[in-house]
């Protein structure tokens, strides 16, 4: 094939000053001037190097396992890379202990969640970067049928990342209960999220994270092998709001869920967007649940309805509740994260979500 045909010259540039050890070519300071921004283009490009081309570019952008359009296991292998050097650097710190121990702490937990229990797949580690923003697939994306990408509630990055990650084991567990010959992958997106429970009313965040969501999404597309995947965007309590933020621009994904949202953003389904949805039939593609007496019901509307609200316009399934002791309406804060037990019914009800049967929702 002839390199220059697809951009290819430049790389060659770019590994040329490399070797010799040159600044003068930008990919050193600001490689996305070298390598194409658009995910699909990206991927085509990529699957023409070889591996010596794929590390000298990691080489001069060690950020490169984040660019969307790059196949998974590629991104896996230079992120936990990444990791590794970090973890070493962290235990040289010769000062500041409380920051070393911070970051000790947080490579730990990422690593401990790349561990796959027996019987899982393996996980790949398909976003870090240097404020430890993390996305970890429980399966592989790029192969999968069904394909899930998750977004957490409140917390601070990456605490609360080997909890997500398991949840999104038992999503890949719901939809193979479903479809039981079928391959899944469940992606848990650590983006921008508010830090506290108190401050789940804020909206930067979700407004920071919208745009790195819909080029993921665009670049599971990109990089998928054989027919087009079932894609699904699940936000879970405050992510709800990232996901609808996301969504408020046409966001790559067959379907949406909220679940234990108490707002997504919007006002109501039909100011959503979905890629190859028509606008008027976006309602048979939102779907949201809420127990009867999850506290989180309490919170004010700073970021529209609730999405299982009748004038959303969504498609509302159920969950299972229990009334709490602790005030005479019930008020049951411990529902909150009871949406992904598995054999439940909201449980269930995502399996069948994910594997493309929505219309058999209760």
């Amino acid at each position: 094939m002839n390199r220059s045909a697809i951009g290819l010259t430049d790389i060659d540039y770019a590994i040329k000053q490399l070797s010799h050890g040159s600044n003068v070519f930008p990919a050193l300071d600001k490689p996305r001037g070298v390598l194409p921004e658009d995910p699909r283009h990206l991927h085509g490009l990529w699957s023409q190097l070889s591996s010596a081309d794929k590390d000298a570019l990691y080489r001069a952008d060690p950020f490169i396992g984040n660019r969307d359009g790059i196949p998974h296991v590629d991104r896996d292998h230079y992120n936990r890379k990444n990791l590794a050097a970090w973890y070493q650097q962290a235990l040289m710190m010769p000062y500041e202990p409380l920051k070393r121990a911070q970051a000790i702490n947080r490579c730990g937990l990422i690593d401990r969640s790349l561990e796959s229990p027996e019987g899982s797949p393996r996980r790949y580690l398909t976003r870090l970067d240097e404020d430890f923003r993390v996305a970890i697939s429980v399966g592989n994306p790029d192969k999968a049928a069904y394909v899930v990408t998750q977004a957490p509630g409140t917390g601070t990055n990456p605490f609360g990342i080997m909890n997500a990650t398991d949840r999104s084991e038992k999503i890949r567990q719901a939809a193979l209960a479903i479809d039981p010959n079928v391959e899944t992958a469940v992606t848990t997106w650590f983006g921008d999220r508010p830090p506290l429970p108190s401050r789940a009313g804020d909206t930067v965040p979700a407004q920071n994270d919208a745009q790195p969501l819909r080029s993921y999404h665009e670049g599971l597309r990109a990089t998928h092998e054989g027919p087009p995947a079932q894609h699904t965007a699940l936000g879970y309590s405050s992510g709800a709001v990232n996901i609808g933020h996301a969504a408020m621009q046409p966001l790559h994904a067959n379907n949406l869920i909220f679940a234990g949202g108490f707002g997504t953003g919007v006002e109501r389904a039909a100011d959503l967007r979905l890629v190859g949805v028509d606008a008027e039939d976006i309602g048979r593609h939102v779907f949201a649940t809420v127990a009867r007496h999850d506290s989180i019901l309490l919170m004010p509307k700073v970021h529209g309805p609730p999405p299982t609200a009748a004038e959303f316009g969504g498609t509302v399934f159920s969950s299972d509740t229990a009334r709490g002791p602790w005030t005479s309406l019930g008020w049951n804060p411990d529902i909150h994260t009871s949406y992904f037990d598995s054999n439940s019914r909201s449980m269930r009800n995502i399996g069948l979500i994910v594997t493309g049967n929505g219309h058999l929702v209760t």
